[in-house]
């Protein structure tokens, strides 16, 4: 939900809707005519609906355009066209606007992701005790006080309260660095918008999710947890391969339901929802591969999106969308580790790729490198950007603002 003044006069764009955003556009049908509203993406109109706004039965659609940072004095435009046609199908209707949809998009600069302030460490897991199996030198039922985050995620609940999950198990020794992979952590940050709850340390541990012992069937690792909102529930994949589900009501308690069906071979996943459907990404061996989901249960078409530069492997990737082009953000690993710190097990370069085709990026369209480890790109309440960092520059998790040059 957008922060807002109390009195503000409009309630409906502050509700959540069951229909999905796909492309800055809509249409109304009346009289055997369509009218189309055509937007530029990088405007970021908002566009709503109310499901009986024009009477019974008839549903009213209507934009609204902020400002989130506006100067005074500062004049500010956005573009828009309008088609009044024949309506003969939506499908017909779709070829009309497409063109026009692109010309309106056209010009769109590519912009440069850049870490615009210091990272802040808002979260370190505390000392627990490891549910098992024994493994490396690790003894189920043993407490440890120092345990290590890695892959995670952010999400929102319904009462606007942000939670991170992600991997985690004790600190071993460096034969055995990622042994007791098999469980996630749970944080949970004080009530606020995300600029309130950037405080060192303010993010509080909540229980540990999907041990083995409660994923019965299933191989026992659990990494890198991602969480998407879909009609009203939380999805949970993780990995690595085969990638798994969990399906949960209030983000505590998690139910799993095995393998994603067709779900890409490989590990860390992330989620972008695009052109109506939900794109699943992992990385594969010097590769990044991503396939689409109606449902996040069932995947299709699995296609390789980047073949990583030769001696670097990818670790970590995700996708945003942003000015109307894409960002494939993967951390790289090459190899190269001392075994004299434990932080050189976490390298921290995040390659930034540039494409139009979400399914189509290519080494050679490298925008930028960032100083991040398994970093999640995201937004806070008023739309600005923000990225994270596991293990660098501190132990734990931290969050810095991002902004796009």
């Amino acid at each position: 939900m957008f922060a807002h003044d109390a009195e503000f006069p409009l309630t409906l764009v502050f509700n959540r809707s069951h229909s999905r955003y796909a492309q800055p556009w809509y249409y109304g049908v009346s009289h055997g005519m369509a009218l189309a509203q055509v937007f530029r993406s990088r405007d970021q109109v908002r566009l709503s609906q109310s499901p009986s706004g024009g009477g019974s039965g008839n549903p009213a659609w209507d934009f609204q355009w902020f400002i989130p940072h506006y100067e005074v004095g500062r004049r500010y435009r956005f573009a828009m066209r309008a088609l009044y046609v024949p309506f003969e199908s939506r499908g017909r209707l779709v070829e009309t606007v497409t063109p026009h949809l692109a010309a309106v998009n056209a010009g769109a600069r590519i912009a440069i992701p850049r870490i615009n302030g210091p990272y802040l460490h808002v979260y370190q897991p505390a000392g627990d005790i490891f549910p098992g199996p024994d493994v490396a030198n690790l003894k189920a039922g043993r407490y440890y006080e120092e345990w290590v985050p890695n892959d995670h995620c952010f999400v929102k609940d319904d009462d606007g309260r942000w939670h991170a999950f992600g991997i985690t198990h004790p600190r071993t020794d460096f034969d055995h660095v990622h042994a007791g992979e098999n469980l996630s952590f749970h944080a949970l940050a004080p009530k606020g918008g995300l600029k309130d709850v950037l405080v060192t340390g303010s993010w509080q541990d909540q229980p540990k999710i999907l041990p083995p012992s409660e994923r019965p069937g299933e191989i026992e690792a659990n990494h890198a947890p991602y969480v998407v909102r879909k009609d009203g529930l939380y999805h949970m994949i993780y990995g690595p391969a085969p990638l798994r589900y969990a399906i949960s009501k209030d983000l505590h308690q998690w139910t799993p339901h095995g393998a994603l069906a067709n779900a890409p071979a490989g590990r860390d996943p992330s989620v972008i929802f695009w052109d109506g459907a939900y794109h699943i990404l992992v990385c594969g061996r010097h590769e990044v591969l991503m396939a689409r989901s109606e449902d996040l249960m069932t995947c299709t078409g699995t296609r390789r999106i980047l073949k990583m530069k030769d001696g670097v492997d990818a670790e970590s990737p995700s996708i945003v969308r942003h000015n109307d082009t894409f960002y494939l953000f993967v951390c790289g690993w090459n190899g190269q580790w001392d075994r004299k710190n434990l932080n050189g097990a976490y390298q921290h370069v995040t390659y930034v790729y540039q494409s139009d085709d979400p399914y189509a990026f290519h080494a050679g369209k490298e925008v930028t490198r960032l100083d991040a480890h398994a970093p999640e790109i995201f937004q806070d309440e008023e739309g600005h950007w923000y990225i994270s960092s596991a293990q660098w520059p501190y132990r734990g998790v931290s969050i810095a603002p991002l902004v796009w040059e």
